[in-house]
């Protein structure tokens, strides 16, 4: 049976800007698709409208 655990790669070798540098490489911009925006603000954020209170 295969692992379903992330491969973990030593990375304590690599400088601090080097890591900055692969960290901000993993980062993708947003895809811009209204049309998907509206669907999930709709059926998943806006659904959930008033189902949690903050405890203050």
């Amino acid at each position: 049976m295969r692992s379903l655990k992330p491969k973990e790669e030593n990375v304590d070798h690599l400088d601090q800007e080097t890591r900055a540098i692969l960290s901000l490489a993993m980062i993708r911009k947003p895809e811009k698709n209204r049309e998907r925006f509206e669907r999930v603000w709709s059926t998943h954020v806006h659904a959930m409208k008033n189902r949690y209170e903050m405890d203050l």
